[in-house]
């Protein structure tokens, strides 16, 4: 829907243009608000997520208050996007590759580890009632990929590659974060759930 809509009105403005050409004014605003809202609470609490697991791990920074740290990241974060959408995206490139570094030594390390037992040991306890709460949790996770419809009015040949774009981002995000996260129970099953830093435990385990 996301995307059919994108292809409609490529400009920038995504959820907000479509409540309010589709519905009305008012819920636009109101849409677009709460948007922004809630997209802004969730990347400052990425942040502070980050910010205190980097206090923990680094001696220079364990003096350091994390809310003090989250500041100045949350301004330095909003300066580069001020800065423009090219300074952004290179920023974006950056904190991409940050992520990837991670990602491909969990993925590594997890298919090294992987235990086929884990997987069959897991299906054989899930009842009705865990997968009610484990669903939202999997959808929340593909959550985001409609953030490219508030820059569609950048895309280059929007009314061809909009919904291309969306459909291709959230097919590759969708495909890794399953293949991630099955490696990722084969590899510690149950104890998964009582990992606080995961990637570092499947680390441990492969060494």
């Amino acid at each position: 829907s996301i995307a059919d809509l994108a292809r409609l009105h490529p400009v920038s403005g995504g959820v907000y243009v479509y409540t309010k050409s589709h519905l009305s004014p008012l819920l636009g605003f109101l849409g677009g608000w709460s948007f922004f809202l809630a997209k802004s609470t969730s990347a400052a609490f990425l942040l502070h997520t980050v910010n205190t697991f980097f206090c923990t791990h680094i001696t220079l920074l364990q003096g350091v208050s994390p809310l003090l740290l989250d500041v100045i990241l949350i301004l330095l974060w909003t300066s580069f996007h001020l800065g423009g959408i090219a300074l952004g995206g290179r920023v974006q490139y950056l904190f991409a590759a940050m992520k990837f570094t991670p990602l491909i030594f969990g993925l590594i390390a997890a298919a090294c580890t992987f235990d086929q037992s884990n997987l069959t040991a897991g299906y054989s306890t899930l009842t009705s009632s865990m997968l009610s709460s484990i669903i939202p949790v999997c959808l929340y996770a593909l959550v985001g990929f409609e953030l490219i419809c508030s820059i569609g009015g950048f895309i280059e040949n929007p009314e061809q590659n909009i919904r291309r774009s969306i459909l291709i981002a959230f097919t590759t995000v969708s495909i890794i974060l399953i293949v991630f996260q099955i490696l990722l129970y084969g590899s510690l099953g149950s104890q998964l759930g009582m990992q606080p830093e995961p990637i570092l435990s499947i680390g441990s385990k492969l060494l």
